[in-house]
């Protein structure tokens, strides 16, 4: 962002919050004296060295009708001034930052902080090309993927959360595969969130998820088993439901997998997406 979008950065937030121009204030974080105290919508700015030239940090008071969500602004930033603009991560991964590019596209990307208070921020990593950052590598952020909050009601339902946590090692894993199983066909019936992206290999570990599940199941047996069953035959529905038989050819032709797993399994081993979430694959944990 050039000293040019600074300068449009008091219309562009007027039209973003809704409100007069006079009502917004854009000053540096060094400066004080000359700031309108009492506008509404407050932009403080600073310049950084590396892959971005400003940090912003945005400001608005209760009158403030119009209240975007971080992501809403970000977006609407990018748009307007033509300009990448990066945002706080929601999770917890350090290195991770949301990014709004120019298109109207939201990504992930992975950043370096400066090792020094002189240096800059460098962008190591984008889901997508983003002509502001051409050394940034583009491929996904599988960590991000894993970490994504998935809804697991079957299962929770079927357990209790603190009953799982204090039984054995054995009912911890139990639970722990049971929760896999169930964001597995969550993901399926969702499109893969966050990024409408899943790695063969992820799908892999989940496929063995459930194969560890019913051996555990059986271990266990009593109350335990019985649950087990319960969730196990609404997640396989689901499961069956949101996938097609190809005999295992997809996971194969992945190679993550060797032929006998997938051909000497059970029946979800040979069953995929109906759209492959790892095609084209290129992934960074």
């Amino acid at each position: 962002m050039g000293s040019d979008s600074l300068d449009r950065l008091s219309v562009v937030l007027a039209g973003i919050f809704g409100t007069a121009t006079g009502d917004v204030d854009v000053s540096s974080v060094d400066e004080f004296d000359s700031r309108n105290w009492e506008a509404h919508v407050s932009c403080e700015y600073e310049g950084k060295e590396g892959d971005l030239q400003w940090s912003l940090s945005v400001y608005i008071t209760d009158a403030v009708r119009v209240r975007p969500s971080e992501g809403q602004l970000a977006v609407e930033m990018a748009r307007i001034l033509d300009v990448p603009v990066l945002f706080p991560y929601e999770g917890s991964i350090p290195s991770v930052r949301r990014l709004a590019d120019p298109d109207g596209h939201l990504l992930y990307a992975r950043i370096q902080e400066p090792e020094t208070d002189s240096g800059g921020l460098v962008v190591l990593q984008v889901e997508r090309p983003v002509a502001a950052f051409p050394a940034a590598e583009v491929s996904m952020l599988a960590d991000v993927v894993r970490e994504h909050v998935i809804p697991t009601p079957i299962v929770e339902g079927a357990f209790s959360a603190q009953i799982a946590l204090k039984g054995t090692g054995a009912v911890v894993r139990l639970w722990e595969r049971l929760l896999l199983w169930e964001r597995l066909t969550y993901r399926l019936a969702h499109h893969w969130p966050p990024s409408g992206w899943y790695a063969a290999d992820m799908y892999i570990d989940d496929l063995r998820a459930r194969d560890e599940a019913t051996l555990l199941a059986r271990e266990l047996g009593g109350g335990f088993e019985e649950a087990a069953s319960q969730a196990l035959i609404a997640l396989d529905a689901k499961y069956d439901e949101l996938t097609v038989d190809d005999g295992g050819k997809a996971l194969l032709e992945a190679s993550v997998v060797s032929a006998a797993e997938v051909h000497e399994g059970a029946w979800y081993w040979r069953r995929r997406p109906r759209s492959l979430p790892w095609r084209g694959d290129q992934e960074s944990s």
